[in-house]
């Protein structure tokens, strides 16, 4: 059984040490908790706070050793191969910065005056997506402006717009041509732009879809008013997650909105052991 981890697993191994883990089983990194751990602040923060991210960051490179490497595909390339099952590149080859960067913070290095200009640049690269997101959001709620609509839309089944909204973000960052194609649309989605194909199993992306689903759900009827690219990592970090997977996170929001979705049987609760 694999066990795929959030970010914040791998500061409580850090703090706590490796939980006790069911026979079989294996804790697996991602490219989300690596994009995570090479821009945290934390490493440029108090000396708590370095402490924890380069105690993070250790337990990640000792955990994720040799594990199968499409994890380490960003969360939108790893959907690509799902459906097509051709390999985009190879992880460790194309994203040696951030491995090299990773091992020389646990090997006591120190970060460079540059970090945080790398930090913004890690961000900018989100800002579509937060600003799609921002918009539409405020555009849908400002239509729900009373407690009957507001619950009729709660009602409303968006899996196939949840499942286009997914699609259209693979396309952006798999299908050439597809941002030039943007430009040209006036507002519209290129078909261009649909990233995956009619034929795909979206049952391999159930948790993923599912918490899509509570988090857009939340973000058009007010209930969350700002968006973050914490919020990118966090809800795509579920797209490593298929049926019969389990997640550990410890961050008590998500978790919320994953029983929501009436997918708790996903939920990994760790047995925290000593170091």
């Amino acid at each position: 059984m694999r066990i795929i981890c959030d970010t914040n697993a791998w500061y409580k191994i850090g703090a706590k040490g490796l939980p006790s883990l069911p026979t079989g089983s294996r804790l697996i990194g991602t490219y989300c908790s690596l994009e995570e751990l090479t821009s945290t602040n934390n490493l440029v923060g108090g000396p708590s706070r370095k402490e924890a991210a380069e105690n993070a960051i250790r337990s990640f490179i000792r955990v994720c050793k040799g594990q199968r490497q499409e994890y380490f595909f960003h969360p939108w390339d790893f959907i690509k191969w799902k459906d097509n099952d051709i390999v985009p590149y190879n992880p460790l080859e194309h994203f040696k910065s951030l491995f090299l960067f990773l091992s020389a913070i646990a090997n006591g290095d120190s970060v460079s005056n540059e970090f945080k200009d790398y930090v913004n640049a890690t961000n900018a690269r989100y800002s579509l997506w937060v600003d799609f997101y921002t918009e539409n959001g405020k555009e849908i709620h400002a239509r729900l402006n009373d407690k009957n609509r507001r619950r009729n839309h709660l009602k409303e089944d968006s899996t196939f717009l949840n499942r286009d909204h997914t699609s259209f973000f693979v396309g952006v960052a798999t299908v050439p041509g597809c941002k030039e194609a943007i430009a040209q649309a006036n507002g519209m989605i290129p078909n261009l732009c649909m990233g995956i194909s009619n034929t795909f199993n979206w049952d391999e992306l159930e948790l993923f879809q599912g918490v899509l689903g509570v988090w857009h759900n939340e973000i058009e009827t007010g209930a969350v008013t700002s968006i973050e690219v914490n919020d990118f990592h966090d809800l795509h970090n579920m797209v490593y997650v298929s049926p019969g997977d389990k997640y550990w996170t410890e961050d008590g929001l998500w978790k919320r909105r994953i029983e929501k979705a009436g997918l708790t049987e996903y939920l990994f609760s760790p047995e925290v052991t000593d170091k």
